[in-house]
């Protein structure tokens, strides 16, 4: 099972000044007996990078944990609230803080940092003793929504609706799963399904308003929208009480060193860092065409239809850079662009010898945990037909069936 938090404080459009701290943690083993998990603690470094980049923490106001135990993580709190009582003592200061923790979920009642357990009680109990300003807790879990239920208090998993639910001013909880739903981390993408979504929405995928800003609400549709399509299964939740004035931001592409904005039309984009190959961000029809990164030598795939295209750039601080189709070099859409930037993974069987079934089995074929099974074969008119879960897609050509299933 999978477990992640992010806990954030946010601020209202205020005049206020205000400083950005996290605490981001990520764990891979669970209980003893439990398979360990292989991108929780790869998750957490990713976030990090991510709200460095595009939320305005400072790198000193960063604390990264890997593997740490209960101890470890108290003393992280403990960090956050010694910071945040420095910043307070400014007039008119506040704090912004982000906490993410991924690990194993425990049984709806907690997260497990290898042989310990962070109960939710514990965990809201060092959220909300902080100090922190405004308090956010995003939770990609199995059975997330028991931390709803934590303190006897309970609500809708479901619905993005203010309820007056929480003890505390200004404190808003994010789940990725339902009860008795499990969380999946995705091998095609190294990482959890909803963290994946999660921050290329706060890299600016889940800009709707194309402000350069994102906000609580545009990233929780986000992520929501996007994991609910997929493979995963899940169906993240909300229930906040806030108070201020104007929409809560969660990243501001005017932060970000540098900004980089997409041709029009675009269907889906990678973005890859040269040299190390770690992927900043894998988006299907983000809901902007700008997006924030720190300074660099990127790689850049792009998808339109069944068309693809790569480019490079390097990004110094300050730029703001437009890519235009004439910098753009065409190449195959590979079953990598292809599939993992689809809302679905397929897992084909061709049941007759057909070298050209094959061929487009080898593109429509996905790589993550959980594939739907589909199988490919023709119809009597001679058509394209793939039989998935529940539905059959029949079309003329291969051109036709790749462009149904995106």
């Amino acid at each position: 099972m999978r477990a992640v938090l992010l806990g954030v404080a946010l601020l209202s459009n205020a005049a206020a000044a205000h400083t950005r701290l996290a605490v981001v943690v990520g764990h891979n083993r669970g209980a003893e007996g439990r398979t360990a998990l292989r991108y929780a603690e790869t998750d957490a470094a990713r976030v990090r990078r991510a709200l460095v980049e595009v939320a305005g923490v400072a790198e000193s106001d960063v604390k990264l944990l890997q593997a740490p135990g209960l101890a470890a993580l108290d003393e992280a709190f403990g960090w956050a609230k010694q910071r945040t009582a420095e910043v307070h003592g400014a007039p008119g200061q506040k704090v912004v803080l982000y906490v993410y923790l991924s690990g194993h979920g425990h049984d709806g009642r907690g997260v497990e940092l290898g042989g310990e357990v962070l109960s939710w009680e514990r965990l809201k109990a060092r959220v909300r003793g902080s100090g922190a300003d405004v308090k956010l807790a995003i939770i990609d879990a199995c059975n997330a929504s028991g931390v709803f239920k934590a303190g006897g208090q309970s609500t809708d998993a479901f619905e993005l609706e203010a309820q007056d639910r929480l003890t505390v001013e200004g404190e808003a909880w994010i789940t990725s799963s339902a009860e008795n739903e499990p969380s999946v981390e995705a091998g095609a993408w190294r990482g959890s399904v909803f963290t994946h979504h999660l921050v290329a929405g706060l890299r600016g995928a889940a800009d709707r308003s194309a402000d350069r800003r994102v906000s609580l609400e545009e990233l929780y549709r986000y992520a929501f929208e996007r994991t609910t399509s997929g493979e995963a299964g899940q169906h993240p939740g909300y229930a906040f009480r806030l108070s201020g004035y104007g929409e809560l931001e969660v990243s501001d592409l005017g932060r970000a060193p540098a900004q980089l904005t997409l041709p029009p039309g675009m269907d889906a984009v990678t973005v890859t860092e040269q040299g190390s190959g770690e992927s900043l961000i894998e988006a299907r029809h983000p809901l902007s065409r700008t997006l924030g990164f720190g300074a660099g030598r990127l790689d850049v795939r792009l998808l339109k239809g069944t068309q693809a295209w790569a480019t490079q750039v390097e990004l110094s601080r300050g730029d703001r850079v437009s890519i235009d189709e004439s910098q753009l070099a065409r190449i195959g859409a590979t079953t990598a662009l292809t599939v993992r930037l689809s809302s679905r993974c397929l897992e084909v069987s061709v049941p007759r010898p057909d070298p050209r079934l094959n061929a487009l089995k080898a593109r429509l074929q996905g790589q993550c945990d959980r594939p739907e099974r589909a199988v490919l074969g023709r119809g009597d008119q001679g058509q394209l037909k793939l039989e998935l879960e529940g539905r059959t897609v029949e079309a003329a050509d291969e051109k036709a069936l790749l462009e149904a299933l995106q």
